[in-house]
């Protein structure tokens, strides 16, 4: 996987069109709705095909892996058809920007498996922009969830760890990226019987809760990110479950549901060594309404990496043109609420 290219010019026209025909971007939630498809897509179903890749590619430049874990339960009320409409926008923002070299992006889903029937669906890391749409027009947005403030997150922070393999740790021991987007704490342990079930391996004992941190966060840069708007947004419970086993500036509270997607390209650009001050100006300004910063939390993250400066075409290899970046990230984030309060007008 990760062959193709990102055109952001076509993605951009598809959203467009579906947004003048009142098209849905999510074609298999409609079957599967209507009992005319499986609920999980087979392109999803990981006991079909229990791992992922991002491989570096001939003729391209290093890979750069990042997962997107939605939580589609129900506690996130109509955030996840929200916001995953949007997630296509997150690598406009980072190709155009340039803010890391080919990123390669996986879009994946998580729900309870303690008690619903479709709680991992996971896409492949691809580079192509039809590719990677079509992964998330293939997820299943169940809306369900067990009703106790948890959900089977530290399944996907296990299988991050554990099942997926990227040319960037192999080979260059760099990380890639990983975010989850949901309101809830995680399960204490993973549980060995809900792996075989539902990512189709067979392991020898259950993995707690602190080790599948760990095994991910070899691989990744882990964020979790609770969006407003949600039932459990201000359960402090929820915020103390995960700065037990995260630092405090990977687990970001954000208000508005439309300032997550910057905010992962912004937190991408700061950990890939870009200073903040270089592309956070332009959102000092808001356009539209009076919105938290998004760039906020990322402000956090800064005195954690070290500056690689780059400038107008001076820049370390493989860092962003930081002027072309900020100018191309503002334009994205205007556009993004101009799009937002067209739809609620």
């Amino acid at each position: 996987m990760g062959a193709g290219i990102f055109n952001t010019s076509a993605s951009a026209a598809r959203a467009n069109m579906r947004a003048r025909s009142g098209a849905t971007a999510f074609t298999h939630d409609l079957a599967a709705r209507a009992g005319k498809a499986a609920l999980l897509h087979k392109s999803l179903d990981v006991t079909r095909k229990p791992r992922r890749e991002s491989r570096d590619v001939a003729g391209k430049p290093p890979a750069t892996p990042i997962m997107v874990w939605l939580d589609v339960t129900g506690s996130m009320s109509q955030i996840p058809s929200l916001l995953i409409q949007d997630l296509n926008k997150l690598m406009r923002l980072i190709v155009d920007g340039k803010v890391v070299t080919d990123p390669q992006i996986c879009f994946a889903a998580i729900g309870d498996a303690t008690s619903d029937r479709v709680p991992v669906q996971v896409g492949e890391f691809e580079a192509d922009d039809k590719l990677a749409e079509a992964h998330l027009a293939n997820i299943f947005l169940e809306g369900a969830g067990g009703g106790q403030n948890r959900e089977s997150y530290e399944m996907a922070l296990w299988f991050a760890g554990n099942q997926v393999d990227t040319d960037a740790f192999e080979k260059r021991g760099e990380k890639g990226f990983l975010f989850l987007i949901g309101d809830e704490a995680p399960y204490g342990k993973v549980r060995r019987d809900l792996v075989k079930t539902y990512l189709g391996v067979p392991i020898q004992k259950d993995v707690s809760l602190k080790e599948a941190v760990a095994q991910a966060s070899r691989k990744f840069h882990v964020f979790v990110i609770r969006p407003g708007g949600t039932s459990n947004y201000a359960d402090p419970n929820v915020q103390r479950a995960w700065t037990s086993v995260l630092p405090a500036e990977r687990v970001i509270k954000q208000e508005n549901w439309q300032d997550i997607v910057p905010l992962m390209a912004g937190m991408i650009s700061v950990m890939s060594g870009e200073s903040l001050d270089d592309i956070r100006p332009g959102f000092a300004v808001r356009p539209f309404g009076n919105h938290a910063d998004p760039w906020f939390p990322a402000q956090r993250l800064w005195p954690t990496v070290r500056h690689r400066p780059c400038g107008d075409g001076g820049g370390a290899p493989g860092h962003p043109d930081v002027p072309t970046a900020q100018r191309l990230v503002i334009k994205s984030r205007i556009e993004l609420e101009t799009s937002f309060l067209s739809a609620r007008a």
